[in-house]
């Protein structure tokens, strides 16, 4: 069971506020569902002033907001339904649209979940960073947390505290003899997402495997998208000595951008699953306080 806890503290800085943004022109790209196994097309088109939303080509043009509104539960991804109209696996596309301040975005998919293209957020980074962007004339506030609180739940804690921009520390431990113990912490900004979380690459631990092939999930995983964890070594070289948090982290960040506003808070977690990063973020934005300018 999940257990929330509180106590206040003392304010922090505000940031100022900023224009909201847009893409300057639209792109595309393509690529393999990672738990679908489909093919999938994905362009990024420039919008004003309605957030990040998501439209199904292959089903009419139905339309999925890119926020906590349309979170349903799910282990493994994150997954966003609206009227029995699903999208999953958004989060790596999110956290590079987060880092990156752009704000209000079209993303039209012919299919049921994101393409997984690398495993990392890196080639979502570069696909946004080509589009470009262009202020607008309406302003965003942030929403930030003015107190501290946590969540618990067995061996995983995430916890927030007051903060004047986006700050993530993450630590895991999978007692595993290969991954051992992996800490990270960092501000989250366009350059240091760009350097230290966006290569970053979904990974498998090797006995999870076959459970999640029994669930129909990771159809598409493949060595080219995910690192696996055997007992005694990794899958391939890795980019980072501790990739895994990294990744983690980059998931979390994506999980925060559902929020649909930049976030003043310093979220601290351990060894958590998507479902603890969505109920922080629901947390975070029923505070629902937005920074004075």
């Amino acid at each position: 069971m999940l257990r929330l806890r509180g106590f206040p503290l003392g304010e922090v800085s505000d940031l100022p506020n900023r224009r909201r943004r847009t893409l300057r022109r639209a792109v595309k790209t393509e690529g393999i569902g990672l738990h679908s196994g489909k093919p999938v097309q994905l362009s990024l088109i420039p919008s004003r002033n309605d957030g990040r939303i998501c439209r199904r080509t292959d089903l009419d043009g139905a339309e999925i907001p890119l926020s906590l509104s349309s979170v349903v539960p799910s282990q493994w991804a994150t997954l966003l339904s609206v009227n029995g109209v699903t999208v999953s696996t958004v989060e790596h596309l999110l956290a590079a649209l987060y880092a990156l301040e752009i704000d209000d975005v079209l993303v039209e998919v012919d299919g049921e979940e994101f393409p997984a293209l690398d495993g990392s957020a890196a080639r979502y980074l570069d696909l946004v960073e080509s589009a470009g962007s262009v202020d607008t004339d309406e302003e965003i506030a942030p929403v930030r947390v003015t107190e501290p609180f946590w969540i618990s739940g067995e061996e995983k804690h995430i916890i927030a505290f007051p903060s004047d921009r986006l700050k993530v520390t993450y630590a895991v431990d999978y007692h595993h003899a290969v991954i051992g113990k992996q800490f990270i912490s960092l501000d989250i900004t366009g350059e240091s997402f760009r350097e230290e979380l966006a290569p970053a690459r979904t990974f498998a631990l090797e006995e999870w495997i076959e459970g999640l092939r029994e669930k129909g999930l990771a159809a598409g995983g493949s060595l080219e998208n995910a690192i696996v964890v055997h007992p005694d070594r990794y899958s391939t070289e890795l980019r980072f000595e501790n990739e895994m948090v990294r990744h983690k982290a980059l998931d979390l960040v994506g999980d925060l951008a559902l929020i649909g506003r930049p976030v003043c808070a310093h979220v601290m977690a351990v060894c958590c699953s998507h479902a603890m990063h969505l109920a922080m973020a629901r947390r975070i934005l029923d505070a629902n306080v937005p920074v004075a300018y």
